[in-house]
């Protein structure tokens, strides 16, 4: 089994062939590609980090970001490379007029590394989106410790849903970083009668709140699926008796993703 170097570029990451990454691999190293991309971006950013197996070494932590790696992001007319930033690990590019995300469009990402390896992989951003005023919010369920976050289910739902939803504690030491909590996947192919529910807990929601936000996504399958797959694998950690879960991978020439979708966030207020 390899060991993905799991990087976090948003928050929260097949329109080619899903596969899955699992088995121990008789070769030493490769190499993982993570990017996300939707219209509400101002800056896309990529990683490219190793892998090993197991039964290698670990890599020091500073040695695991590839750095010489020239990466180029296409949108089927024009084409443009994304700029390595060492304070921060990743390659990125300033979106601008000229080249922007745009729903229903498809993208191509290319990864050449120091080494001539070479990894490529597409997607497709979804057309559609939710509006802010589909996402409801219960602020009185089980008390003021917990938070019952709902979505209308649309009537004709296309894609796949990520709700995900971030509470930021005013008294903690770690008071700027958000903690997210219960994170639902939902398909459209589904048909959820009721409404989404996100349940999470916010210990003390009178003293302790500071500001919660509810991010809403509608995914592509690559997003999606990858996703998902971190989430199962990351509640499976604290049970060893657990089946591991293996990260799905749309990258060809290595592992990783590179996804698509469309954001809504809701701002709460108490």
């Amino acid at each position: 089994m390899l060991k993905p170097i799991y990087t976090l570029l948003l928050i929260f990451l097949f329109g080619s062939c899903i596969k899955e990454v699992g088995g121990l691999q008789d070769i030493p190293e490769e190499l993982v590609l993570q990017c996300y991309i939707s219209p509400s971006d101002t800056v896309i950013s990529a990683v490219l980090s190793k892998a090993t197996s197991f039964a290698i070494t670990e890599i020091p932590y500073k040695e695991l970001f590839v750095q010489d790696a020239k990466i180029t992001i296409s949108n089927g007319v024009q084409e443009k490379q994304l700029t390595f930033n060492p304070n921060k690990n990743f390659y990125e590019f300033k979106v601008s007029d000229e080249f922007k995300i745009e729903k229903g469009k498809t993208y191509a990402l290319k990864a050449i590394a120091g080494n001539g390896k070479v990894l490529t992989s597409s997607c497709t951003v979804p057309v559609k989106s939710v509006s802010a005023g589909d996402i409801i919010v219960d602020k009185l369920f089980r008390g003021s410790d917990f938070v019952d976050v709902r979505l209308k289910w649309p009537n004709s739902p296309i894609g796949y849903y990520v709700l995900r939803p971030y509470f930021y504690y005013s008294v903690s030491q770690f008071k700027d970083l958000p903690t997210a909590h219960t994170v639902q996947f939902l398909d459209g192919v589904t048909d959820h009668k009721d409404d989404i529910t996100s349940n999470y807990f916010t210990n003390n929601l009178v003293t302790n709140q500071r500001k919660n936000v509810i991010f809403l996504y509608v995914a592509d399958v690559n997003f999606y699926t990858y996703a998902k797959s971190v989430q199962l694998n990351d509640n499976n950690q604290s049970d060893p008796f657990a089946q591991p879960v293996n990260a799905k991978t749309n990258v060809n020439g290595g592992f990783g993703c590179f996804g698509a979708y469309n954001v809504t966030r809701v701002d709460l207020e108490y």
